[in-house]
């Protein structure tokens, strides 16, 4: 819509789970203090390994956003017979950056783990972290 008549579109493949690392690295890049384990299987291609990277992302976009400050993030990815979890945690701020409270990136990470028949939790943590923990399932070792 948004090209001019002739122009083709720029086509790049759909990042996966296989880029989460350079994710991780782009985010340190930008001052995160941040940890990534990955444990068990890779995650297989397709729309749950989509799902993974973009909840992943926007985990952490998340926390420039609203955490700016934070002292420690971490990120766990584990596979292992056929369920991917994904646990991102991050230290809260005494000075939280304010929120329209549209929580659409919330809402954004629950429809794709929904996709990949999962679900996804956010909230503080009785220990003052926040996290986001997605569940996702792959058909391929079900």
């Amino acid at each position: 819509v948004l090209r001019t008549p002739g122009s083709s579109a720029e086509l790049a493949p759909q990042p996966g789970a296989d880029d989460i690392g350079s994710l991780i690295a782009q985010f340190r890049d930008a001052g995160m203090p941040l940890t990534w384990r990955s444990e068990g299987e890779p995650i297989p291609p397709g729309g749950v390994s989509l799902a993974a990277y973009r909840i992943v992302q926007e985990s952490l976009t998340n926390v420039l956003r609203h955490a700016p400050g934070t002292q420690r993030v971490s990120v766990v990815s584990r596979n292992a017979d056929g369920v991917i979890s994904l646990t991102i945690d991050n230290e809260t701020t005494r000075d939280p950056a304010p929120s329209d409270g549209s929580g659409r990136g919330l809402v954004g990470m629950r429809e794709r783990a929904a996709l990949a028949d999962g679900t996804v939790e956010a909230g503080l943590r009785p220990d003052g972290r926040w996290r986001v923990h997605a569940v996702l399932t792959h058909p391929g070792e079900l």
